[in-house]
């Protein structure tokens, strides 16, 4: 299964309360998203997969949560935000500038 994060996508528009688009509900979102999915399917765990901004949410929703997976997989996992965000910016800012130059 496959699920976007609230705010994000076509969910944008139902943002009522943005004090509640915190890290810590996101990780309990997860949660509670795993405990409807085990309920559905008659499992006891499920492997939970996380890309991109969602592997931090995945990363922290294991930690806290690791009876509910079999195991986290991280695709394009977040290690240093703040690091990660700074060579993003400073790759930007290069190939524009080779892209006014050309």
């Amino acid at each position: 299964m496959d699920w976007d994060q609230p705010g994000a996508g076509k969910s944008y528009a139902a943002i009522e309360d943005v004090d509640r688009m915190t890290i810590d509900q996101f990780v309990e979102d997860t949660r509670e998203l795993t405990l409807q999915l085990l309920e559905r399917f008659h499992k006891k765990r499920i492997v939970l997969v996380g890309h991109s901004w969602g592997s931090a949410i995945g990363v922290l929703a294991a930690a806290r949560y690791p009876d509910l997976y079999h195991c986290y997989v991280g695709i394009g996992q977040v290690a240093n935000m703040a690091e990660g965000e700074a060579a993003s910016y400073r790759w930007t800012l290069r190939v524009l500038g080779e892209v006014i130059d050309a």
